[in-house]
């Protein structure tokens, strides 16, 4: 669960294991108990194959000791909003979980409270606004808050505005597209799923045979009256829980990953902070206990809970990164270099690498423009892998993935081009800046290059931050 390996989570429920498994135990800087596989789902995919098997454990409360650290009542939204986790909040919020239940969090140490709140608390303490501002939308539709805007978000309220409206465009048009195609003669009782009335829904069937329009209308007009009743943080996990209702399991699946593409597509980023492996040193035996400095030093120290409780379950930084994207690298290739490509694509996705790549011939989609196949390759991809060779620099198409290639490198912090010299020619003047991988004898060192597709290496700001 906390690997995110979704294939192994659904190999093991069909195995028969017991989702809602309460685990105890101990590590080498703490104990644990009462945690359940919900509580570590690390991806939003997992945590909706956990959901559907069972809701048995989505307001299971658990305690957390760390090393600096100890935490009582902790729930799966705890997690996920301290994390920033927005989809698998949304999820646990359609699912039913508590919003109000709290979370406290004290000094192992001092006994000072760093945190304590639900999880909206939890939320705003962590700076994860979006993930906030969906937490108190659930109150507000459930006529647990008062006010029209949460106070405590007030100065993020143009930036969480704008990001509302762009998730409202991104569900209209799943709406228009995937949803219109294959929800057919169940249009109706989809829309009762979503609280439409009979009254609403004989209205929209009346209007639409009054103007000749068919099924793929009357889905359209009812979904878009749900979305327009949506006044606050739209949560598409009411439309997937009622396509699982339905039997719909791979529509509602389909739509989750559809929403991915288009929102990486526009450049939406979720609020997961990167990762980084800070080492938290033991607080000073010197401190003063219940002074104001210990309880400010105690407070400072909050938020590394939730950093530090992903640490202890996550097997490494690296695989941490990997899952933040559906492919591991993009090849950018002409075709008549593909059979040498395929031989160590090949190799990069079989043990000991066991990579996700993206290739034209299998992963692009039929029946979409070519140049919005390049777009999501290269969204969806952590490397985008350049094979330059004469053939290449002769290929107009490759040009374009070039181009979209450049234009992530240039927008991200981090480096994410990985040029493949295969023949002598010419490199690229956008290239040129970039260490290239020497592949001119036809060889190609596949263990350098998995280990550079894992790589995860920052932009220096300045040349004086490389010394």
């Amino acid at each position: 669960s906390s690997d995110g390996h979704v294939d192994v989570v659904h190999q093991l429920l069909e195995a028969g294991a017991d989702v809602d498994k309460i685990l105890q135990g101990s590590y080498a800087k703490g104990t644990y108990k009462g945690l359940a596989a919900l509580h570590l789902a690390n991806s939003c995919e997992v945590a909706c194959i956990l959901v559907a098997a069972s809701k048995g454990s989505i307001d299971q409360q658990a305690m957390v000791e760390m090393p600096k650290s100890r935490g009582t009542g902790v729930t799966p939204i705890h997690l996920a909003a301290g994390k920033g986790n927005l989809d698998i909040v949304s999820l646990l919020i359609s699912a039913g979980a508590d919003t109000t239940c709290r979370q406290v969090v004290k000094s192992s140490k001092t006994g000072v409270i760093l945190l304590a709140g639900n999880a909206f608390d939890i939320a705003v303490e962590e700076l994860h606004h979006l993930t906030a501002y969906s937490l108190w939308s659930a109150d507000k539709r459930n006529e647990q808050a008062d006010n029209e805007f949460p106070t405590e978000l007030l100065p993020y309220r143009a930036t969480i505005e704008t990001r509302r409206q762009t998730e409202k465009d991104l569900i209209r048009t799943l709406i228009t597209t995937v949803l219109s195609e294959h929800i057919g003669r169940r249009w109706r009782e989809l829309g009762r799923h979503l609280g439409l009335t009979d009254v609403e829904l004989d209205d929209v069937q009346y209007k639409c045979n009054r103007d000749l329009r068919g099924l793929k209308e009357m889905t359209v007009v009812s979904l878009l009256m749900w979305l327009d009743r949506q006044l606050y943080w739209p949560n598409i996990f009411d439309v997937w829980w009622a396509l699982q209702d339905m039997q719909m399991a791979d529509l509602a699946d389909r739509v989750l990953q559809t929403l991915t593409d288009e929102r990486n597509l526009a450049g939406v980023k979720d609020e997961v902070e990167e990762e980084y492996d800070e080492v938290y040193d033991e607080e000073d035996d010197s401190e003063q206990k219940g002074s104001e400095k210990a309880k400010a030093a105690a407070k400072t120290r909050a938020k590394p809970f939730f950093k530090m409780f992903k640490n202890l379950f996550i097997s490494s930084p690296v695989s941490r990164w990997l899952r933040k994207f559906r492919f591991d690298a993009f090849v950018s290739a002409n075709q008549r270099d593909f059979s040498w490509v395929n031989e160590w694509v090949q190799q990069l996705e079989s043990p000991p690498y066991n990579l996700k790549i993206c290739v034209h011939h299998r992963d692009f989609k039929s029946g979409v423009p070519i140049t919005h196949n390049i777009d999501w390759a290269v969204a969806n991809s952590r490397k985008i892998l350049m094979v330059i060779s004469p053939n290449y620099l002769a290929s107009n198409w490759c040009k374009v993935e070039l181009k979209a290639a450049i234009e992530k490198e240039l927008s991200s912090d981090k480096y994410c081009v990985l040029p493949m010299l295969k023949s002598e020619c010419e490199i690229p003047d956008e290239l040129t800046h970039l260490t290239y991988l020497d592949c001119t004898d036809g060889n190609v060192d596949v263990a350098r290059l998995a280990a550079d597709i894992k790589a995860k290496v920052k932009k220096r700001t300045s040349l004086a931050t490389s010394s």
